[in-house]
């Protein structure tokens, strides 16, 4: 991989990434570019547990940047930054660069924006119930929902 390739993938704000936390606070988040990359490793190791020694998280930023560092998970599409992960005490992230165009026709982006529609209408009625009950709403799992 010559240098300008490790350049362009490093600092392309178009390629996507999708970030995997696994554990008590396991979530997914698609980000675009390293720097969205390094955004949310940050908010993982914030809203997670303390684990981890300071020394390892600035090990793990720093490596976030270094394609050797992607490197040892394996070759991926041939193109630099393709796989990452990091163990984070009883949690743990993997990053995944996407390797095909996400397609957004006007098909998905309308469902997109039906679906967001839908989130913002949920929020703003949980709000209102909130604002009702005179504090947070508790959580509550149905038991045949796993």
């Amino acid at each position: 991989m010559s240098d300008g390739e490790e350049g362009a993938a490093a600092h392309d704000t178009e390629t996507l990434f999708i970030i995997t936390v696994n554990g008590r606070a396991a979530r997914c988040e698609l980000v675009a570019g390293l720097d969205g990359v390094h955004d949310a490793f940050l908010r993982t190791v914030w809203s997670g547990p303390g684990e981890a020694m300071p020394h390892e998280f600035s090990g793990h930023l720093e490596s976030l940047r270094d394609p050797a560092a992607w490197a040892v998970h394996g070759e991926g599409d041939g193109l630099p930054f393709w796989h990452w992960w990091a163990g984070l005490g009883d949690n743990s992230v993997s990053v995944q660069r996407l390797t095909v165009p996400v397609p957004l026709g006007p098909r998905a982006g309308a469902a997109l924006e039906q679906a967001a529609a839908a989130l913002r209408g949920c929020a703003a009625e949980l709000r209102l119930a909130a604002r009702e009950a005179g504090g947070p709403l508790p959580f509550l799992r149905d038991k045949g929902v796993k």
